[in-house]
C-alpha cells in the first residue's frame, strides 16, 4: 500500500513547466514566493488554467501584495491560499490563519500556534500596541538555537529570552501578524520611514506591472529617496508617459512621501537561488537603463 504524498519537484521555476505539473499530475498543495505567484497572474495562461486540484497554495519567503493572495484565492476558491511566515532561527515557530478569519485578514500570515509567543517592540525595546509596526520578537520554550562558530551574532539575536528577528511587523487587536518588512529595507526619506512593501504592493496593482521591487538611492538634501525598479507586462512601453502614469497612479494610494521619484525599467529582476529580489544588485546592475523623469 502507498502511504502519504507524492511531492513533485521543479528544479528550477518556469511558469510554463508549472501549470503543465499542475494541470496533468493534479498535485494537492503547492508552495511558492512571491515573486513567482506574480509571474504566475500576469501570464496569459492564469485566467484559463485548471487549478482545481489545488487545496493549499502557500506563499513565503517575502511580503506578498494583498491583492495578489486575493487574485490567487479568486481563481482557486476551494484553496487555502496563505502567506507563510518562519525562520530557520525560530524552529519550530509556526502560525496558522483559519479558513474563517482569511478573508476578514488579507495581508496576516496568521497567529502563532502554542506555545510560541510572538510580541512587537520599538527600538528602546517597549512593547507595542496593537497595529504599531516595530521589530517581531519570537520566544519559544526549550534550549535557543544557536549560529554555528558566531557566539558573537548569537548573542546579538537571541536576547533575554527571544529571538530578535529583524522583520518589520504588528500585531492586530486578535494576535494576528502582519509582516511589514525587512528593518534594514525601510527606506528613510526626509526622516518619514517608507516601508518598501507598502510601495511595491500599490504598484503591483497597476495593470502594466508585472514585477517591482522598491529600494532607496542616495539624495543630496533628504538622505534618501524612494526608487522603484520595473518590469513590465507584455506590450506596455517603457515610456516617460509610462512613467508620469505609474507617479500618478502610486499617488493615487500612498502618501506623499512614499510615492517613489525614480523609475527604472528592466526585463528582469536580480534574485537568489530562493527567488528572493537582491536589492543591493539593483542600483549597480540597472543604473544604465533609467528613463529621464522631471
Amino acid at each position: 500500500m502507498k502511504m502519504g504524498m507524492e511531492l513533485l519537484y521543479m528544479p528550477r521555476f518556469d511558469v510554463d513547466a508549472w501549470f503543465d505539473v499542475v494541470e496533468q499530475r493534479h498535485p494537492k498543495a503547492t508552495f511558492v514566493v512571491p515573486a513567482m505567484a506574480e509571474l504566475l497572474i500576469a501570464s496569459p495562461r492564469f485566467d484559463d488554467a485548471d487549478l482545481s486540484s489545488l487545496r493549499i497554495c502557500s506563499l513565503g519567503s517575502a511580503p506578498v501584495a494583498p491583492a495578489t493572495v486575493k487574485k490567487l484565492q479568486d481563481k482557486m476558491p476551494r484553496a487555502m491560499v496563505s502567506n507563510a511566515w518562519g525562520m530557520t532561527e525560530a524552529g519550530p515557530a509556526f502560525c496558522f490563519m483559519p479558513e474563517e478569519e482569511r478573508d476578514k485578514r488579507v495581508g496576516s500570515v496568521g497567529k502563532p500556534m502554542p506555545p510560541t509567543v510572538f510580541k512587537v517592540i520599538d527600538e528602546a525595546g517597549n512593547e507595542l500596541a496593537p497595529r504599531a509596526i516595530g521589530e517581531l520578537l519570537i520566544s519559544n520554550p526549550g534550549r535557543e538555537r544557536e549560529y554555528f562558530n558566531d557566539p558573537d551574532a548569537t548573542a546579538s539575536t537571541w536576547r533575554d529570552g527571544w529571538l530578535h528577528s529583524g522583520d518589520l511587523a504588528f500585531l492586530d487587536e486578535d494576535g494576528f501578524l502582519y509582516i511589514v518588512g525587512r528593518a534594514k529595507e525601510v527606506i528613510i526619506r526626509g526622516g518619514n520611514n517608507v516601508h518598501a512593501a507598502d510601495v511595491e504592493a500599490a504598484l503591483y496593482e497597476h495593470p502594466s506591472v508585472r514585477e517591482v521591487a522598491v529600494a532607496s538611492i542616495p539624495h543630496d538634501v533628504l538622505g534618501e529617496d524612494v526608487a522603484a525598479w520595473i518590469v513590465l507586462v507584455d506590450g506596455a512601453e517603457p515610456t516617460d508617459k509610462t512613467i508620469e502614469d505609474l507617479k500618478a497612479f502610486a499617488a493615487e494610494r500612498l502618501s506623499d512621501y512614499k510615492v517613489p521619484r525614480r523609475y527604472t525599467f528592466v526585463d528582469e529582476l536580480p534574485r537568489n537561488a530562493t527567488g528572493k529580489v537582491v536589492k543591493n544588485d539593483l542600483r549597480a546592475r540597472f543604473a544604465g537603463y533609467e528613463l529621464p523623469t522631471a
